[in-house]
């Protein structure tokens, strides 16, 4: 669900987005000749690695806010300025905790200790060496906002057209947040799970130029 608002007047314009989502499905593989769940091609119908599949699909954030404006401002008959801001806020993206599929029982085994999982068999499933050990998409990222800013400098030059000075700032507040996961669950290392593995880029600046005929 989407809303929208904007504005314009002679001077300024802006609009507001706002949306909410559900991405509940599972990611279907597209390869050639496999069939089956996305990351489990050729096992969808393997016990060990089919399970929990479907769910809040990744990169799915339930709320999303954007802010866009501009200001435009006329100096003289030959300079104008133009000043330009766009926001965006979600709550936080979905993701999952993965990690290698539960041993089986095999009760014919005479090597099996039906008390100890440890000489259990590994499930029959190929080359993936992981499941989804929960629902899928039942962890989430904290919530995170980037701020990028311009101001655009034009000189009209009549006949031969405009030149503009652009001066960008990319993450205005050099917010730096945690926009990624670990989602690996390793019994050995538990506490690796959910630790920060990516964070947004820092401010940056751009200077450019343009020419318009």
């Amino acid at each position: 669900v989407e809303l929208t608002i904007e504005a314009r007047d002679d001077n300024w314009d802006a609009a507001l987005f706002y949306t909410w989502s559900e991405a509940n499905g599972a990611t279907i593989e597209g390869q050639e000749d496999y069939h089956g769940v996305n990351q489990f091609s050729g096992q969808f119908d393997t016990y060990g690695t089919s399970v929990n599949t479907h769910g809040e699909l990744p990169w799915s954030a339930t709320h999303q806010l954007r802010l866009i404006g501009a200001y435009y401002l006329d100096i003289t008959d030959w300079y104008e300025v133009t000043f330009g801001m766009e926001m965006f806020w979600n709550s936080g993206y979905h993701y999952s905790k993965r990690g290698k599929p539960s041993r089986i029982y095999v009760p014919f085994d005479p090597d099996v200790d039906p008390d100890d999982p440890r000489t259990w068999a590994n499930p029959p499933y190929r080359s993936y060496s992981w499941a989804f050990l929960e629902p899928r998409g039942s962890y989430e990222l904290p919530s995170y906002y980037n701020i990028d800013f311009t101001l655009q400098n034009t000189f009209k030059l009549g006949d031969y057209g405009a030149a503009t000075l652009i001066f960008d700032v990319a993450n205005l507040t050099d917010n730096q947040g945690i926009i990624s996961e670990a989602d690996i669950y390793n019994p050995q290392n538990p506490d690796l799970f959910g630790t920060a593995d990516g964070y947004g880029s820092p401010r940056s600046y751009r200077v450019s130029v343009k020419y318009s005929f």
